[in-house]
């Protein structure tokens, strides 16, 4: 995801969120539903390896 942002503007945004990432991050998955999203460890498992993977299933 990229976000552009002035100098001004990111200065003014960290001095409001001191950790600008963590914050994002935050916001975004207020907006998604959790019960919706799949678990990692089910995606993974159900998902064939690819013949170009290293990762052994």
């Amino acid at each position: 995801m990229c976000v552009p942002l002035s100098q001004a503007e990111w200065e003014a945004f960290t001095a409001r969120h001191s950790q600008p990432v963590d914050w994002l991050r935050q916001q975004i998955l207020s907006q998604v539903d959790a019960e919706a999203l799949p678990k990692p460890q089910s995606v993974l498992r159900d998902t064939p390896a690819s013949p170009f993977s290293t990762r052994r299933v």
